[in-house]
């Protein structure tokens, strides 16, 4: 999945805004929290430290979150159904 933006809320695990990418097309599926090994956090905190977007690359998304080039590819662990992510975080970057 790509990696859209990135939310922050203190006192709490950075949310990495997902979406999967089919024939080239973005579609939102939700947040997955930011819980990775101290080396790959570092690689994702300086991709958002990065200048991003100032808009969504995607409409009606949660206000409030930083945006970035949809360039990131992350592997998310998450419960199935729905069509969207459930109690979901990233468990590996794609590099």
């Amino acid at each position: 999945m790509v990696v859209i933006g990135v939310e922050r809320v203190p006192g709490s695990p950075a949310t990495a805004m997902l979406a999967p990418e089919t024939d080239g097309q973005l579609e939102s599926v939700g947040g997955a929290m930011i819980t990775l090994t101290d080396a790959n956090r570092d690689r994702v905190c300086s991709a958002v430290e990065r200048p991003g977007t100032p808009k969504p690359p995607l409409p009606v998304l949660k206000k409030g979150a930083e945006w970035l080039k949809p360039e990131m590819r992350v592997w998310p662990r998450y419960l199935k159904g729905g069509g969207k992510l459930r109690q979901a975080t990233v468990s590996g970057l794609i590099l």
